[in-house]
């Protein structure tokens, strides 16, 4: 569930909604093994902000942004 499903919810008044009235039902995934460019590739071919990361049995293991990726280019060519 987004900000944007949030801000969705409350203008339409639905504000004792269930998450799962709300939220996205097809969640972009990768594995931890991917290529960080692939992955850059995907989200704004589909014009995500976010992809889950699964581990081998496809159960959650975390979550790379947007900002993630810019915050680690940002270090790497920032770095003397």
């Amino acid at each position: 569930m987004s900000s944007q499903h949030i801000a969705e919810a409350f203008l339409e008044g639905d504000l004792d909604a269930a998450v799962e009235d709300y939220m996205d039902h097809s969640v972009l995934t990768v594995s931890p093994e991917e290529d960080i460019l692939e992955i850059m590739r995907v989200m704004e071919e589909r014009n995500v902000g976010r992809v889950v990361v699964v581990d081998e049995g496809g159960r959650p293991a975390g979550i790379i942004t947007r900002t993630d990726i810019l915050r680690t280019f940002t270090r790497i060519y920032s770095a003397p």
